[in-house]
């Protein structure tokens, strides 16, 4: 059975936990495979939440540019395609990624627009 194959809906997809290595190693290319299996992907058994949020922190920091911001939306709508997903409902906290002095507004303005170019590209 291809469970890819399958069409999907995402109801809760958050976008700063769903970096693949490859958007963030175009971004950082000093990220190795082995560094982002440690600190992006969650274990299989993580022991209480504040565990799986600390993989959260590097994929939020690689975020705060509006380049960056809109490769991990194309990266993300990608993956969503190719995982046959039919509509998705992305989230994430744009307070987050204003650490290079994007405003919130402005992350959510380039994170809408990311989105409907990709969505047209992608279907």
């Amino acid at each position: 059975m291809n469970i890819q194959a399958y069409p999907k809906i995402e109801l809760h997809h958050h976008l700063d936990c769903s970096l693949s290595y490859q958007v963030v190693h175009a971004i950082d290319p000093s990220v190795t495979e082995e560094i982002y299996r440690h600190e992006f992907v969650a274990p299989v058994k993580c022991t209480n939440l504040v565990d799986f949020l600390n993989r959260t922190v590097r994929g939020i920091a690689l975020m705060q540019t509006p380049e960056h911001l809109r490769m991990v939306v194309a990266d993300v709508m990608d993956q969503l395609k190719r995982d046959n997903v039919l509509y998705a409902e992305l989230r994430f906290a744009p307070l987050l990624h204003t650490q290079q002095g994007m405003t919130p507004e402005e992350v959510v303005e380039i994170a809408n627009a990311a989105l409907t170019e990709t969505s047209a590209a992608t279907g």
